[in-house]
């Protein structure tokens, strides 16, 4: 094997084009000026631009910044050398090439060489919605294709080793994902930025020049050193998706959730020289979708239980879903496809301009909504009296607003009640006509 080579020779560029690529809103300010050093893409996606912005100053590139009062906040930080934090803030972001209106979660943190502020990292990210994000297979591909960025990052980092002192270590260091850069067989752990440290509930003089396994004790018995050493044997990349590890938390060990990419770092005739480990703990966003699941399959069984339809429109896409029990109420079948439209042709010509405007009110957010009304089956021809309630949902977590409701059958006790306003009826004649009678005799 070829002598290794320090790992701190990455060039600038090698840098910038690592961060640009990670899943995370990411930017970089330098100067006075703040000029655009670099910006992932997340964040170039918010400002409505592209990296043709590098090198242009951040005041002419998103004017918008400046009339929300951020850039004086990124000049104190930069003369002052003091990080600033601001959770749960709003801001206007573009969506769509419209500015709207986001919540966020924003860090400025200054990049200090030689004792002076020479840029500044701005990250950016919104805070989780425990009971609004989306759940399921949507949430497994938005992790897969995170960890798709994640991997290609490292394969940037490991294609472009040569020299470069510039903003490694502070970068490294202030990365809002976990790096860590294991070097040789034994894994000697070189390089662990903040966010590891923390992952791992370990400290730098704890870990930093000794191999991972005796580093880490904790790991013996799970599969993560298999996974390292695969990596450093084979030279093929290992993606983990909500990967379930022990981490030492104080005295004790805690149960964690994490996405990684373990890729294989090679020196420049090709021999693999070490790993670098990309980390994100996604703990808490997996225990929360635990337990929205777990919600939704309650709900899902008291809905199926109470034999309920269900309903969704979807503001921002006029996405309409509905589920089987809905279809069957209106006489459709499972797999018919549904519109709004489809579903309001069956309900009865009388009442069918009243309900639409009821509906149309209730998307509107100007009124509740829980009518009754007659339907036609569409494939049988029965009719059915159906109460459907429901209410408008507002938008949260930069998701649209939704219309949902439930969907019941009263169709027994709208014929009994009109079984019983009959029979009153009757009575009401029959008492009426003898009463009639007597009165004329007398």
């Amino acid at each position: 094997m070829a002598e290794n080579v320090p790992l701190q020779s990455l060039s600038e560029a090698s840098l910038l084009d690592m961060l640009a690529l990670l899943p995370q809103a990411v930017a970089l300010y330098r100067g006075d000026d703040l000029e655009i050093a670099f910006a992932s893409d997340q964040m170039l996606g918010y400002w409505g631009s592209d990296r043709s912005v590098y090198g242009t100053p951040l005041e002419i590139a998103v004017p918008f910044f400046k009339e929300q009062g951020l850039l004086a906040v990124l000049r104190k930080v930069f003369s002052s050398g003091e990080s600033y934090t601001a959770g749960s803030v709003s801001l206007l972001l573009m969506d769509n090439n419209s500015l709207e209106n986001f919540v966020v979660d924003m860090h400025f943190r200054p990049v200090i060489s030689q004792g002076q502020t020479i840029a500044v990292l701005h990250t950016l990210q919104k805070p989780l919605p425990g009971q609004t994000a989306p759940t399921g297979p949507a949430d497994v591909m938005l992790a897969k294709s995170q960890l798709a960025e994640m991997h290609h990052l490292n394969k940037r980092l490991n294609d472009q080793l040569f020299q470069s002192d510039f903003l490694f270590r502070s970068i490294f260091e202030q990365a809002p994902l976990g790096l860590t850069v294991l070097k040789g067989t034994d894994m000697v752990i070189e390089q662990a930025n903040g966010p590891i440290l923390k992952i791992w509930g370990r400290s730098a003089d704890e870990v930093v020049g000794r191999p991972i396994a005796q580093a880490r004790p904790e790991l013996s018995g799970q599969t993560v050193l298999e996974r390292l050493e695969k990596v450093y044997s084979s030279g093929e990349s290992q993606v983990n998706v909500g990967y379930k590890v022990m981490l030492r938390h104080g005295d004790h060990l805690r149960e964690a959730y994490v996405n990684s990419v373990y890729s294989p770092l090679r020196n420049n005739d090709g021999d693999i020289i070490g790993i670098l480990v990309v980390v994100d703990d996604v703990t808490d966003r997996v225990i929360d979708r635990q337990k929205r699941e777990l919600v939704e399959e309650q709900f899902r069984i008291s809905v199926e239980s109470a034999d309920l339809g269900t309903w969704n429109v979807y503001s921002g896409t006029n996405e309409f879903v509905v589920s089987d029990r809905t279809k069957e109420m209106f006489g459709f079948y499972p797999s018919d496809q549904v519109s709004l439209e489809d579903l309001l042709a069956q309900i009865r010509e009388d009442y069918r301009a009243g309900i639409a405007g009821k509906i149309a009110a209730a998307m509107a957010g100007d009124t509740a909504y829980d009518e009754e009304y007659p339907v036609l089956g569409r494939h049988d021809g029965k009719l059915r009296w159906l109460r459907a309630t429901g209410r408008l949902y507002p938008a949260s977590g930069g998701g649209s607003p939704h219309f949902s409701g439930v969907l019941s059958d009263v169709s027994r006790r709208r014929t009994e009640e009109e079984r019983k306003y009959d029979f009153i009826s009757i009575v009401s004649h029959e008492l009426k006509t003898p009463l009639t009678s007597l009165k004329g005799y007398i």
